[in-house]
């Protein structure tokens, strides 16, 4: 009993210590049960819903504005192609309104919501009203993304078919092509329908059919039809252009094919080597024989290039041809242009120059073209003048003819000089006499002809002449047989540069021989003055040659004394006085009347001189070298007559012991008397008792001729 005492005190004490632990354990079961409670009630639906909507935002990877959940709606083929009825749409009711949203965008959220179930497990009392909840909140914002998306996909779906078209046409099956080519979509677009389906639907094209897209849709294919086209004809000029480059063709700078027709340049390339120039789509397939007939659509393309690739060798080939024929590219002024180019129609002449008062003019006339034909009698010259003075003087002027304003010759659209017409319309002048137009008209055509001359020269080389021409267009149809021209304006430039040069040569020739016949205007201006100033010495020395002559004829008689000693008796004396006072009276006579009439004629003379305009008249330059009579009046009575004139002298002494002969001749044109002196002594005198003295002997004569200068 004892053991079965202790034994019950154990299962006592047992059972007590399970029964505080049940109570423990139920204890804290309740406790769990609580928070569980609470936890699972944490948030009410507003709360919830708020919770659940942030989770979508960022763990679901919706985004803020839920792009990142409704893109996909974008792409759905049956979204870009139109809303019809036959599209899948999931409706979010609310209290009012209905809002649509794609199934596909349905399903997205439906597939992140399990993302999220950790929120709704804290508000299990309102769980199944969350969703419903949610949806009717963030369905403005998933609708507004749906748009946006695809408004964008919209936007973008051409650079979409651009990248694809890039990605998927690209073929390297050419190994010597290592960036690759796309003439598989460019000859084929129908390729693109299959590679790009995708963005092709995104734009609403139909992959399967295009032709049943809408209009919108169609004129976008239409579109890339037309970028595939361009493209194509891109490709096939790349390709005949690389054809004909290649070294057993054209060259690289086609300089192999100078002088080709264009059928000819074309056929070079076989038509199965253009692949971009193939086309097998529509109705209008190109393939075989046909690609050569659809050539020219990039013919002109082609040979554009070949022209342009060109230019610098037919440039190369122009400044050969220049230098060939001016000795450089810069100017041509070592050809052989006329040295008198330019200065042709300048003309000096001394004329009789002419006054009309009436018309209040001027004028010439009787012109002589050297200052040596002006004869001395037109200066003044009066042969035999008795006055110191110039006789009557002709009028005369300096006349430049010719004048031409270079300034005024312009150079054509083609590289030449201007016409007579437009010249005289460039200097304003309509009133131009003929005599001038022709004068204008003759230099101008030799200088055209000059320069016509060059540009020939140049121009007629094979090549230039080629590139200025062109090529025939054979085997092309409706061009066959025509010439279509290359670079007809290359020597546009030169020709300018040698027509410029031309009129500076002959601008510079022009001047420096209007100079040169100025200052022969100014030398012979001198030169009159200075003959004026001889024919006038020449008159008074005409007035003084009288005189002069007089004292000369004279001067025998003056020297008539007697060289024997006084005779005896007063007779002898009175006779020698006499003598002695008539030669003093001659001398005196000689000098004062020579005084007296240098003197009248100097107060006599008023010469009148004139110098004339100088300058432009019409085409004329003027300089008056003299003008005007002398005031003296140039009667008979002024003059003398040389062929009447006595010019020589006589006289004779004889005395019983001196004989003397005296003879003087004077020299009109030099003003010389030449006298001289022949006498003889008396050797053997006799002196009678009775009668006069005499000579029984005389002794040899002597001769003695002096010279005097008047």
């Amino acid at each position: 009993r004892s053991d079965c005492s202790a034994y019950e005190n154990s299962l006592k004490q047992q059972k007590n210590a399970s029964a505080q632990k049940l109570y423990a354990a139920e204890q804290a079961l309740r406790d769990a049960a609580l928070e569980q409670y609470q936890t699972a009630n944490k948030y009410d639906l507003g709360q919830c819903t708020v919770e659940f909507k942030n989770c979508m935002i960022t763990t679901a990877e919706c985004g803020e504005d839920f792009s990142g959940c409704a893109s996909v709606a974008a792409f759905d083929s049956t979204n870009t192609r139109g809303r019809g009825e036959n599209s899948k749409n999931y409706t979010i009711k609310g209290a009012a309104t209905e809002i649509q949203i794609k199934a596909s965008t349905y399903d997205i959220l439906m597939s992140k919501k399990p993302l999220c179930d950790t929120v709704t497990k804290q508000c299990q009392l309102v769980a199944d009203q969350v969703w419903d909840t949610f949806l009717r909140e963030v369905a403005p914002q998933v609708k507004s993304a749906e748009l946006i998306a695809e408004d964008n996909v919209r936007q973008n779906c051409i650079s979409e078919i651009s990248s694809c078209f890039q990605q998927a046409c690209r073929d390297t099956i050419d190994p010597n092509d290592p960036e690759g080519s796309y003439d598989m979509c460019l000859t084929r677009p129908e390729t693109m329908l299959s590679l790009c389906t995708v963005p092709l639907n995104a734009c609403g094209i139909d992959s399967a059919d295009p032709e049943k897209s809408n209009d919108a849709s169609a004129m976008i294919w239409d579109f890339v039809l037309a970028r595939l086209e361009s493209m194509r004809i891109n490709s096939c000029t790349t390709q005949v252009k690389e054809c004909l480059q290649s070294t057993d063709r054209c060259g690289e700078d086609y300089t192999q094919c100078i002088g080709l027709d264009t059928d000819t340049i074309i056929r070079m390339c076989p038509y199965d080597t253009l692949v971009g120039c193939q086309q097998l789509y529509g109705e209008n397939q190109i393939r075989g024989e046909s690609v050569y007939d659809e050539l020219y659509n990039v013919a002109q393309g082609i040979f554009l290039n070949i022209d342009n690739e060109m230019l610098d060798y037919c440039q190369t080939a122009l400044d050969e041809s220049v230098i060939r024929a001016c000795g450089d590219t810069e100017s041509c002024e070592t050809l052989g242009y006329d040295s008198g180019i330019g200065s042709r129609s300048l003309e000096y002449k001394i004329c009789d120059y002419v006054i009309d008062e009436e018309n209040n003019s001027v004028g010439w006339t009787n012109c002589r073209n050297n200052i040596s034909q002006v004869t001395d009698s037109e200066l003044g010259r009066v042969v035999g003048s008795t006055v110191n003075a110039l006789g009557p003087i002709t009028p005369l002027s300096g006349v430049i003819e010719g004048t031409i304003w270079w300034d005024g010759v312009t150079i054509a659209d083609d590289g030449n000089i201007c016409s007579v017409d437009e010249y005289f319309k460039n200097i304003d002048s309509s009133d131009a006499s003929d005599k001038e137009i022709q004068m204008v008209s003759d230099e101008l055509d030799v200088l055209h002809s000059d320069i016509e001359r060059v540009f020939n020269l140049i121009e007629s080389d094979p090549t230039v002449q080629f590139c200025m021409t062109g090529r025939e267009v054979d085997g092309i149809k409706p061009y066959s047989g025509t010439v279509k021209p290359r670079f007809p304006q290359l020597t546009n430039q030169i020709r300018n540069k040698i027509t410029t040069d031309a009129i500076n040569k002959a601008r510079k020739n022009y001047y420096d021989k209007y100079n040169e016949l100025v200052e022969q205007q100014s030398m012979d201006y001198v030169t009159i003055t200075e003959r004026m100033a001889e024919i006038q010495g020449e008159n008074a020395k005409d007035a003084r040659r009288e005189i002069a002559r007089q004292a000369c004829v004279g001067m025998a008689e003056m020297s008539g004394v007697s060289k024997t000693k006084t005779p005896k008796g007063l007779g002898g004396i009175i006779t020698m006085a006499a003598i002695l006072v008539a030669a003093a009276v001659v001398v005196t006579i000689f000098t004062a009347g020579a005084g007296t009439a240098a003197i009248a004629a100097l107060s006599a003379v008023a010469i009148k001189t004139a110098i004339g305009i100088a300058g432009t008249v019409g085409s004329a330059a003027i300089v008056g070298l003299v003008a005007g009579p002398a005031a003296t009046d140039w009667s008979d009575t002024s003059r003398v007559n040389y062929a009447d004139l006595q010019l020589s002298g006589a006289f004779e002494v004889s005395n019983w012991n001196y004989r003397e002969n005296i003879t003087t001749n004077f020299d009109m044109e030099t003003l010389v008397c030449h006298k001289c002196i022949k006498s003889q002594n008396c050797a053997t005198p006799r002196e009678p008792f009775f009668g006069n003295l005499y000579c029984k002997t005389w002794a040899e004569p002597v001769e003695v001729c002096t010279d005097i200068q008047f």
